[in-house]
């Protein structure tokens, strides 16, 4: 499985995306550098940072950016 997270980033420059566990441990970094104002999207295939399939479970994505910082859920189904 596989899914899409898009973002709007309101002014360019630094951006972090990446995937986190229920306890907060990096899964996988989705995107990491400089990125321009406007629509992005990333997409995870359900991998940690390794190429392991990540199990059934809550995680958690994370946008750090200049102009904005987030978090959200979402559940992986196997």
């Amino acid at each position: 499985p596989e899914t899409t997270i898009r973002f709007r980033l309101g002014d360019g420059g630094e951006a972090r995306l990446a995937i986190y566990d229920p306890v907060g441990r990096l899964v996988t970094e989705l995107f990491s550098g400089r990125a321009e104002a406007g629509e992005h999207s990333a997409v995870w295939d359900g991998r940690d940072r390794a190429g392991r399939e990540a199990g059934s479970g809550v995680y958690f994505y994370r946008l750090d950016a200049e102009s904005a910082s987030w978090t959200r859920s979402m559940v992986l189904i196997r």
